[in-house]
């Protein structure tokens, strides 16, 4: 046929399936050898498969497609290859046992905007990141941290929200805003030596902004592999990057006071442990990843690790409970039973099987991380019989795991129960990881498993939670950004010692008459 009779779309149309053939039989081709690499669905040219990834929750188009490629299987999403892991046995063998292969970090738009390969969480796996790493949790330790004598900080923010609480009276209220405060009050004491009052407009604006970020940066992920969008005038990244600078300025307005306020022989938190730091190997003249750009961005993930994943499994826990008021009862019964009126510590966790057991569902069923940050190979390798390409993206499906009807029965269920073993002791299965595992996992679980026992089992003790009344439950369906976090809701707080005031006075009155 004369080209010259074919009409532009013609020529597009037929451009577009030879391309689409060519990739077809090259991915076909490189998965048919000794070393193939991990099966998966072809998307379309330049974008790859991102466009049929579910926007809200693409943990579960990826769970999805476990039922036809297997636990481990490869999306081409724009530019880059992605493997993604299904299972608990995938990830472990990537994350610990060939752990060594696995704990790359990609370079991406968003982590470079966040991070620039600095810092802790989303640092390149070398020496200085070890540096980092190291420093941070054993100055954060000499702070207290992760101990027993830390419990007095938490209980001092656990006793703020409950003022707060009782102060509303019963009246419907959304718990978001001062969940989020009283938790990250507990790592900014440590950071910034600090903590901020729940009217604090300044510091409000710092949590919104922060919250809208992690938000905005899960629908922004595209931008990680198809880079051009960064330079979009609109859309989230624009979003992002606007939320990101205003962060900026605000940690370095804190860190540029304490600089003027520095006195080495009286080191008041975590920031000024790393100014001096700073400063000593600069007198000693060493060249190290110590400095005024990194204390920056290790501050910034410090403060979300304390932040972020806490206070959102407890608006998830509020929001389970009045959504199962037959299990609040039951967690209140043990409380009760074992404690009677005083507030739980964490010496009296191992005599509140339930309460953990409630808590641990609570992590399971709302999987408040559902993707783990990206991994990347650091060398060609295997996994699962595949062979791996260095600086492929490793992604790993925490949701799959959590919600695996294999070593979960009836993963969709809220059943606390699942965590108790025939004595009525509390019994984990290796397959819950909702901190992930590995080298890389998150580096303040401990703090986090003590700060949700206490703040979950002292609300449960003070107050009894329901939702406004006339009005319909909550939604159980979760907004993912970075972070998988409940929808708005309102929850009325009624104090339990007023309410069985109320009820003995009911009853005596009613004897009377």
């Amino acid at each position: 046929m004369d080209l010259s009779m074919l009409t532009a779309t013609q020529i597009i149309v037929t451009a577009m399936v030879c391309l689409l053939a060519f990739v077809f039989h090259k991915r076909t081709h490189k998965r048919s050898g000794k070393n193939p690499l991990p099966p998966g669905p072809i998307g379309f040219p330049v974008v790859g498969y991102i466009p049929f990834l579910d926007k809200e929750a693409p943990y579960k188009s990826m769970t999805d497609l476990g039922t036809k490629y297997g636990d481990v299987f490869m999306l081409q999403m724009g530019s880059r290859n992605v493997v993604v892991l299904l299972s608990y046995e995938a990830i472990k063998e990537a994350f610990i046992t060939k752990g060594d292969s696995f704990n790359g970090r990609p370079r991406m738009v968003l982590s470079d905007l966040f991070s620039a390969g600095r810092g802790i969480v989303f640092s390149t796996f070398n020496e200085a990141y070890k540096e980092q790493r190291n420093f941070a949790v054993s100055g954060l330790k000499r702070f207290g941290w992760g101990s027993s004598a830390f419990e007095v900080n938490i209980i001092r923010e656990v006793n703020g929200l409950i003022e707060t609480f009782q102060h509303l009276k019963g009246k419907p209220f959304d718990p978001f805003h001062y969940v989020r405060n009283s938790v990250s009050n507990i790592i900014c004491s440590l950071i910034f030596g600090r903590r901020f009052h729940p009217d604090d407009r300044d510091f409000r604006n710092l949590l919104t902004t922060h919250y809208r970020n992690m938000k905005y940066s899960g629908s922004a992920a595209a931008v990680n592999f198809l880079p051009i969008l960064q330079y979009l005038p609109f859309g989230n990244y624009k979003r992002v990057l606007e939320n990101h600078m205003y962060l900026r300025d605000c940690q370095t307005a804190m860190i540029d006071k304490h600089r003027q306020t520095h006195n080495p022989n009286d080191i008041r938190d975590f920031l000024d442990l790393y100014i001096h730091e700073i400063d000593t190997r600069h007198q000693k003249g060493q060249s190290s990843s110590f400095d005024y750009d990194n204390i920056r961005r290790v501050a910034n993930e410090l403060f979300t690790l304390g932040t972020e994943t806490t206070s959102t499994t407890i608006l998830w826990s509020l929001l389970y409970m009045i959504t199962y008021p037959d299990i609040q009862r039951r967690v209140q019964k043990e409380l009760f039973d074992v404690l009677g009126d005083r507030l739980p510590t964490i010496d009296d966790k191992p005599k509140l099987p339930y309460v953990e057991a409630t808590i641990l569902e609570v992590q399971r069923s709302a999987c408040v991380v559902p993707l783990t940050v990206p991994h990347c190979a650091m060398e060609d390798t295997q996994l699962h019989g595949y062979h791996i390409p260095k600086d492929t993206v490793i992604m790993a499906n925490l949701w799959s795991v959590l919600h695996d009807p294999k070593h979960w029965h009836n993963p969709d269920e809220f059943r606390p129960d699942r965590f108790l073993n025939d004595k009525g002791e509390i019994e984990k299965p290796e397959t819950f990881i909702p901190f992930s595992t590995g080298a890389r996992m998150c580096l303040g679980d401990q703090t986090a498993k003590m700060e949700l026992f206490l703040f979950f089992s002292c609300l449960m003790q003070k107050f009894s939670f329901s939702h406004p009344e006339g009005t319909p439950y909550p939604s159980l369906v979760g907004k993912t950004g970075i972070t998988r976090s409940p929808k708005s809701f309102e929850v009325c707080a009624v104090d339990r010692e007023t309410q069985d005031s109320e009820t003995d006075n009911a009853f005596v009155t009613g004897i009377k008459q």
